[in-house]
């Protein structure tokens, strides 16, 4: 093979990733039966707070935190609990796609296998633990992973 890596985007590549399903998970472990015009007002203000992060305009913890803070007064809870519970709703929903053992399996020894996402390293770091405990635990063992954030994306590191 002439590469030495193949990377590979997490959400929606290797991950199932559903926005309006973790909510309505985590929103329903507060009692709250969030619907789709919930969603819709969520990403009235989650949306352009991902472009301004993405732009280095915001950090990760003002777009964790802002996103949620009509729900946070709703609720009486923090706005980083809140997010905290939509990471860990996440996690319990996020699956690999169909497909994606057989491409890995497929790679295996050929090249070096690595995740590049600007998602959260909490969401991601527990995806793993997820792969790891399906199919795809082989694969999550003994694949060199490598988390190429935003950041580098930016060239803040290099």
């Amino acid at each position: 093979m002439k590469y030495d890596w193949i990377l590979f985007d997490a959400d929606e590549t290797l991950f199932s990733f559903d926005a309006f399903k973790g909510l309505e998970l985590m929103f329903s472990r507060h009692g709250v039966a969030f619907n789709k015009t919930d969603f819709i007002e969520y990403e009235k203000i989650n949306r352009p707070l991902w472009v301004q992060y993405q732009n280095g305009e915001i950090s990760a913890a003002e777009l964790q935190q802002t996103r949620f803070r009509p729900w946070a007064k709703k609720l009486n809870t923090t706005e980083q609990q809140l997010n905290d519970d939509f990471m860990n709703a996440m996690a319990d929903i996020c699956k690999p796609l169909p497909g994606a053992k057989s491409l890995l399996d497929s790679l295996k020894g050929k090249a070096k296998l690595g995740i590049i996402t600007n998602g959260f390293t909490a969401l991601q770091r527990i995806l793993i633990v997820v792969f790891s405990a399906t199919a795809l635990k082989k694969w999550a063992i003994q694949t060199h992973l490598v988390y190429l954030w935003l950041a580098i994306i930016r060239n803040q590191i290099f």
